[in-house]
């Protein structure tokens, strides 16, 4: 629906001589499926060409969030994927939200705002853009919530929707809801600053983007998770990944006004809740700078329409008192939906919605707090190495105490593909010989720390095959 109703936003656009404005939301469909095909690629590029052609059909055609929804619905596991349905499903619809939804509803809200006619065809292409961020953001939080996989590999996180159908239903609708009312108060006020001034409005977002990337780094916490990236790489990653995150608090997240006094705690917890609450994990956000973000986010459209209100260059001015009326109302029904949505989730959960922990802190305290070893190994191994270096010592001395068990018994977990990620370091002295030596779990790489780009894409002889 989203993608039919640009095309006829794009023709309207063309026919009515606004090619800059066609033309900028070509150009957000065209970088959206660009990325979706090279992450695609990435995800695929060990399986056979014919399946490659496949996958990409999928993309081009706009029919890739239902495939990825089927596979994680059905369980669906493939050996030769470099990532899980999930994670996949996750990455493109951030993509998706990033690249064209976000800022192509932005840029419709702009025209309808200072459009002479305005049509209903605009606006319910706008209203389709909104739900359709706001579908796309609550199925990353709840999809990942719900998760068997996530919710054992991180507990202290995950499991805040509750497990009857009916509450996870509504809790659905209301993630929808929230985040398409937020995304479009934000939309809205942002189209109204540009109208004044677009130099003032990319000022702000710039200064925005500043502030959050200049946080992360004064707190230590700017690397991200992802495992194996090093050097350079690292740094760009970090850049990359920490832009989007700030795109889609501001336009998907949610809202919180923090508090200390423990007497106060429930009332401003009603105030915590939107659309990708994901986002206010510690490796991502944090609680702390999530919840000051979204405060900006909600007061945004107000400050926007004073400047509006006041500004006497703009030409077929939407009268601001109805905005102002809208605005008011979409407040209120955000509002509303936040208090629902506190009833039908669990409440041990709400601390980490003002949580001011780091990433590498968390995961320390992951790996620390629980006792199971499935836990505790995915913790380390999944997550860099920088965020668990300097409880080093102590995860080789646990590991030590345990290896030999792990052997014995084969648990569930302890595969082959979960030991060639484990560093040498790490590995008993004893087992380690024999799985040099050839035994019944061969080592497939020496180290998980990889420090070239010749090992990022396996090492020496596989790197002049791909040149």
């Amino acid at each position: 629906m989203d993608m039919i109703s640009d095309t006829g936003v794009i023709n309207t656009y063309q026919a009515s001589g606004n090619t800059s404005g066609a033309n900028s939301l070509i150009a957000m469909i065209s970088s959206s499926i660009a990325v979706q095909l090279v992450s695609t690629y990435g995800y695929n590029k060990q399986k056979s060409k014919l399946v490659i052609l496949r996958e990409f059909a999928f993309v081009v055609t706009f029919l890739k969030p239902g495939v990825d929804a089927y596979r994680v619905a059905t369980g669906h596991e493939d050996k030769d994927s470099t990532v899980n349905p999930l994670t996949e499903m996750v990455s493109g619809k951030c993509v998706e939200l990033a690249l064209e939804s976000i800022p192509g509803g932005l840029l419709q809200a702009y025209v309808f705002i200072n459009s002479p006619e305005k049509t209903m065809f605009l606006l319910i292409s706008i209203l389709i853009s909104t739900l359709t961020t706001g579908y796309a953001s609550a199925m990353i939080s709840y999809d990942m919530d719900v998760s068997v996989t996530t919710r054992k590999e991180v507990p202290l996180f995950y499991g805040y929707i509750k497990d009857s159908s009916t509450e996870r239903g509504i809790t659905f609708v209301l993630l929808i809801l929230l985040a398409s009312l937020h995304n479009l108060s934000r939309t809205i006020g942002t189209a109204l600053l540009l109208s004044v001034s677009k130099e003032l409005t990319f000022g702000i977002i710039l200064a925005e983007q500043v502030f959050y990337h200049i946080y992360k780094v004064v707190r230590r916490d700017y690397v991200v998770w992802i495992v194996g990236l090093e050097g350079g790489l690292k740094w760009v990653s970090a850049f990359l990944c920490h832009s989007i995150f700030k795109i889609l608090v501001d336009y998907t997240g949610e809202r919180v006004i923090p508090g200390r006094e423990k007497r106060f705690h429930h009332i401003l917890t009603t105030f915590l809740r939107t659309g990708m609450v994901h986002l206010r994990g510690p490796k991502v956000c944090g609680g702390a700078l999530f919840s000051f973000q979204t405060i900006v986010s909600q007061c945004y459209p107000f400050v926007s329409l004073y400047f509006y209100r006041r500004s006497t260059a703009i030409v077929n001015k939407t009268d601001p008192d109805m905005l102002n009326m809208a605005f008011t109302f979409l407040a209120i029904m955000w509002l509303a939906c936040a208090v629902a949505f506190l009833v039908v989730t669990k409440s041990e959960f709400y601390h980490t919605f003002t949580s001011t922990i780091t990433g590498w802190q968390f995961t320390i305290d992951s790996f620390r707090k629980s006792d199971n070893p499935e836990t505790k190994m995915l913790t380390i191994f999944k997550n860099h190495s920088s965020f668990t270096e300097s409880i080093k010592d102590e995860v080789i001395a646990y590991m030590r105490d345990n290896w030999a068990e792990w052997v014995r018994t084969e648990p569930t977990w302890f595969t082959p593909k979960f030991i060639s990620s484990v560093d040498d370091e790490f590995i008993p002295n004893a087992h380690l010989r024999q799985l040099n030596a050839g035994g019944s779990r061969q080592r497939r790489r020496s180290s998980v720390d990889l420090q070239s780009v010749r090992e990022l894409f396996g090492g020496e002889e596989k790197l002049k095959i791909k040149f």
